[in-house]
């Protein structure tokens, strides 16, 4: 075989292989580097570090505490509205303390607050994402939910 055909051939595989890199990166149902953002008895709210995993058949979205063992399992037919936050604030501190050019830059924070329905009662579960995984997240989301997700950029 000549040159060429070893070049076609060698293109093709690392086509198929960043192919499958996408498909299985959209076919992914369970996140991790979530914070589940909980209020204790009244206290101040904290973030605990959670997973979150979506069913695509069913659209049941499920939250497990990686400490303390909480679940919070909320369906489909249940949820009533998803919103997506992004909220950004300067970096003064790391410019004033490490170098002038990141006063210049923002931090960014990623929030999904799924409101839903338990009985005749409304609840919600705020959610942080990582900046990672948030694209995903909200796709895999509204994809198994059918709810459209509301942006609110700040």
């Amino acid at each position: 075989m000549n040159k060429v055909v070893w070049k076609n051939m060698f293109v093709a595989l690392i086509a198929v292989a960043l192919l499958a890199n996408v498909v299985s990166a959209f076919a992914q149902t369970k996140f991790e580097d979530i914070k589940l953002i909980k209020s204790r008895d009244g206290k101040k709210a904290e973030e605990l570090d959670a997973e979150l995993e979506i069913n695509k058949e069913s659209g049941e979205i499920l939250v497990k505490e990686e400490k303390g063992g909480g679940t919070l399992n909320i369906a489909k037919t249940q949820v009533t509205k998803i919103v997506y936050e992004r909220a950004s604030k300067p970096r003064y501190a790391a410019g004033l303390l490490l170098a002038w050019p990141l006063l210049f830059t923002k931090s960014k924070k990623h929030f999904l607050t799924i409101q839903y329905k338990e009985g005749e009662k409304g609840e919600f579960a705020l959610l942080r994402l990582d900046k990672n995984n948030y694209q995903a997240i909200l796709a895999a989301v509204e994809a198994a939910t059918g709810v459209k997700v509301e942006n609110l950029i700040d």
